[in-house]
C-alpha cells in the first residue's frame, strides 16, 4: 500500500535527482582559468585546537595527533539535528544508528551499542558513565546553532584526559554567551525527525557579563522492524533547557552553566521508558600573563534512567585544576593539573515476577573515587620547525589502583604547508560496574571483582600537506596493541583477549572557488583478536572501509546547496551489508535574520539497518525529508 509518507519520499527522490543535474550543470560553469592561489584554507589550518594540548591552543596544522575539527560552518551545512549524527562528518569515526534513539559510535574499531573505548566531553564535563564505560548518546543534546566546534582525536588521549580515552576523545564545546546575543527561534518538521523546536535568548547583565537561556524539544518517529515496512514502536521525544553566563573582569573569565533533560522513549513496544538528568558547571580562568594561565573547574552531574531491566540513579562530582605556563622564552610550554572525581550510584533491578529479576548487581549502591595528576611539556627544539611533546598522567581508581599513562609526540614542520608528526602512547580502560559486579543467573553471566584494566600501546604517524592555498591533505596511520582486554568467556568477565588494530585515514579539502568547497575522507581499519575467550566482540565490529564526500556550494549570496555521500563497508560480526547514504539540502536566506532550508536524508534507499544490538531493539533507518526555519532577532 502506498502511504502518504512513501508517496512524499518517492517524489522527493525524483526532485533530488533532477536537482543534482542542475547542481552539477551549475558547477561546470566554474572558470577553468581561475587562479586557485587566491582561494586559501589558512583559516581552517590555523584553527586552534586544545584537545591534544589541553591548555594553550595549537594550530591544527601543527597538532601532533590525528585530530579533526567540526566547525560552525560544518554544523550549519550538514543538516544534522543531533550531536551523534553530526559525528558522521569525522574521518576514522564509525557512526551507526541502531534504532530511533540508540547509536554505536567508535574510532579505530571495536564498535558496539556499549562502546567502551571513547571518552566524550562537553564543555569540559565528562559524559562517560561507569556503568558500562561508555556514553548514553540519546541524552547528549544542545541547540545546534549554539555549538562552537567539535574536536575529535582518533587515538589515545589518556595523558591529558585520563582513563577510558583509549581509542579517541570527542570534545564538544558551546559558544560563549556573549556570542549568542538576541533571540533565536528554530522550527523543523519532517517524516522521520518529526519535530524539533529550539528557542534561545541571549542578553547581558552589564558590559562585562553576558547570559543566555534556551529550551529545545525533539520528537523522533519509529524506525522500521528489520526486513519489514512495519513500525518498530521506538518513537521517542526529548526536552532540554538550560542557561550559560560568562563574566569577564580584568584577567578573569568566569563561566557558569546548567542543563536539564527529560526523555520518554518507547522500546519496541515494551513500554514507555523514562530518563532524566541535569548538571551544573562553574569554570574560572585567570590569566597571569600572555604566557601563564590558571583554570579551576567544578561540576555536578545527575542522571536517572528507568527502563525494562534496571532503575538506576547516579550522582557525580568533579574538581579540576590546570596551570599552563612557558619557560625559556617560550621554548617550553608546560601544563600540569590535578583532578578529583567522585561518583555514587543506586542500581535497582526490575522484577518481572515477585522476587524474580532478569539481572541485578552484587551491590545495589556503590561509590567510586578517582584521583589524578598530569604534567606535559611541549618543547620547541628548532624554532618554527620541530616540536616535541612529552607527558604522563598518574591516576588512582578504586577498581585497579594506580594507572600510568605516558605519551611522547613529535611535530616537524618540514617546510611551509608540510608537517610530519608521530606519537607513541599508553592508555588504559578501567573496568565498569557491569564487568565488576553484574549478576544474571538466567543467562548465566556474572561480574568479576578481580578483573583488571585493559591497556593499549598506540603507535601513530601522519602527514599534513597544503598543496596550495586551495587544496590540503591530511594523512594518518596507526597500529594499536591491546592487552588484558576485558571480555566474557560465557559465564564471567576476565582479561583473556589481546588484539592488534591497524589502519589508515585520509582527508582532502579543496576550496575550488570562493563559493564551492569539496571535502572527502577515506578510512581503512582492521582488528585481529586472540585469546581463550570469544573474540567476536572485537573483530569485524566496524567496517573495514568507509568514505564520504561532501560539497558546500553557494549559488548566490542567498541560496546554497549542501550535499553528502557516505559509504560504509559490511560489518560481518553483526551481519550488516555495505550501504550508501545520501543527503542533500537547499538553504535560502531571504533576509539576514531568516533562513529556510529543506533536507533529504538517507535518500540512497527506502530503509536499511546500520547496526545490530544482540540484545534486541533493532530498527532499520528510513529515508526522510524535513524542512526547517531559523529566525534571529
Amino acid at each position: 500500500m502506498l502511504t502518504p509518507t512513501h508517496f512524499i519520499l518517492r517524489h522527493t527522490k525524483l526532485i533530488v535527482s533532477l536537482f543534482c543535474v542542475v547542481l552539477f550543470a551549475s558547477t561546470s560553469l566554474i572558470k577553468a582559468d581561475e587562479d586557485f592561489a587566491e582561494m586559501d584554507l589558512d583559516a581552517l589550518m590555523n584553527v586552534e585546537v586544545s584537545s591534544v594540548t589541553k591548555g594553550k591552543g595549537m594550530k591544527l596544522s601543527d597538532a601532533p595527533g590525528a585530530i579533526s575539527v567540526i566547525t560552525e560552518e560544518d554544523i550549519e551545512r550538514s543538516g544534522h539535528q543531533s550531536i551523534p549524527e553530526l559525528l558522521r562528518l569525522v574521518p576514522g569515526l564509525h557512526v551507526a544508528r541502531i534504532n530511533s534513539s540508540n547509536w554505536a559510535i567508535s574510532a579505530r574499531g571495536f564498535n558496539g551499542p556499549y562502546n567502551n573505548k571513547m571518552l566524550v566531553l562537553m564543555d569540559g564535563r565528562s559524559l562517560y558513565t561507569p556503568l558500562f564505560s561508555g556514553v548514553y548518546w540519546d541524552s547528549q543534546d544542545y541547540v545546534m546553532e549554539d555549538l562552537k566546534s567539535v574536536e575529535v582525536i582518533r587515538g589515545p588521549g589518556g595523558t591529558l584526559w585520563g582513563a577510558n580515552a583509549v581509542n579517541g576523545v570527542i570534545n564538544v564545546t558551546t559558544k560563549d554567551a556573549k556570542d549568542t546575543q538576541g533571540l533565536l527561534f528554530t522550527q523543523s518538521g519532517g517524516t522521520e525527525d518529526l519535530s524539533t523546536t529550539a528557542v534561545r535568548y541571549g542578553g547581558k547583565f552589564n558590559d562585562d557579563s553576558y547570559y543566555r537561556v534556551y529550551g529545545k524539544y525533539q520528537l523522533f518517529d519509529d524506525t522500521n522492524l528489520p526486513g519489514t515496512s512495519s513500525d518498530n514502536f521506538d518513537e521517542w521525544h526529548r526536552g532540554q533547557f538550560g542557561f550559560r553566563t560568562d563574566t569577564y573582569t580584568g584577567s578573569n573569565h568566569l563561566t557558569v552553566q546548567a542543563d536539564y533533560f527529560n526523555i520518554d522513549a518507547d522500546t519496541s513496544g515494551t513500554g514507555i521508558l523514562d530518563y532524566d538528568g541535569g548538571n551544573i558547571l562553574a569554570r574560572l580562568t585567570h590569566d597571569f600573563s600572555e604566557d601563564s594561565s590558571l583554570q579551576m573547574q567544578f561540576y555536578y552531574d545527575y542522571v536517572h534512567r528507568a527502563d525494562s531491566t534496571l532503575n538506576q540513579e547516579r550522582h557525580s562530582l568533579d574538581f579540576d585544576l590546570q596551570h599552563n605556563f612557558t619557560l625559556d622564552e617560550g621554548k617550553h610550554n608546560i601544563i600540569w593539573g590535578l583532578n578529583y572525581h567522585w561518583t555514587k550510584d543506586s542500581i535497582l533491578p526490575v522484577y518481572v515476577a515477585p522476587g524474580v529479576s532478569i539481572f541485578t548487581f552484587n551491590s545495589t549502591n556503590a561509590s567510586d573515587n578517582t584521583f589524578s595528576a598530569f604534567v606535559q611539556d611541549t618543547m620547541t627544539l628548532v624554532d618554527d620547525k620541530l616540536f616535541f611533546t612529552v607527558g604522563t598522567k598518574i591516576e588512582h581508581n578504586d577498581y585497579t589502583g594506580v594507572e600510568v599513562q605516558p605519551s611522547a609526540r613529535l611535530s616537524w614542520r618540514i617546510k611551509d604547508g608540510h608537517t610530519f608528526w608521530a606519537a607513541i602512547s599508553r592508555a588504559v580502560r578501567t573496568p565498569s560496574r557491569v564487568e565488576e559486579g553484574f549478576v544474571a543467573p538466567f543467562i548465566p553471566l556474572f561480574g568479576n571483582p578481580g578483573v583488571e584494566s585493559t591497556n593499549v600501546m598506540a603507535y601513530e604517524g601522519g602527514y599534513r600537506i597544503s598543496l596550495s592555498k586551495a587544496l590540503s591533505l591530511d594523512l594518518a596511520t596507526f597500529f594499536n596493541k591491546y592487552e588484558n582486554q576485558i571480555s566474557s568467556n560465557g559465564t564471567t568477565f576476565g582479561n583473556d583477549v589481546y588484539s592488534e588494530a591497524y589502519g589508515f585515514e585520509a582527508t582532502a579539502t579543496w576550496q575550488v572557488e570562493e563559493n564551492l568547497k569539496l571535502m572527502a575522507n577515506y578510512t581503512f581499519q582492521d582488528v585481529e583478536s586472540h585469546g581463550t575467550a570469544s573474540s567476536s566482540n572485537n573483530e569485524g565490529t566496524s567496517p573495514r572501509n568507509q568514505f564520504n564526500v561532501r560539497a558546500y556550494y553557494d549559488l548566490n549570496d542567498k541560496l546554497a546547496v549542501n550535499t553528502a555521500l557516505y559509504w560504509y563497508d559490511n560489518i560481518p560480526s553483526v551481519g550488516i551489508n555495505s550501504f550508501f547514504r545520501y543527503d542533500i539540502g537547499l538553504t535560502w536566506k531571504p533576509k539576514d535574520n531568516v533562513e529556510v532550508s529543506i533536507w533529504g536524508q538517507n535518500l540512497a534507499d527506502n530503509s536499511h539497518p546500520e547496526y545490530v544490538n544482540t540484545q534486541g531493539g533493532n530498527g532499520e533507518i528510513q529515508s526522510g525529508v524535513f524542512g526547517k526555519v531559523a529566525i534571529t532577532f
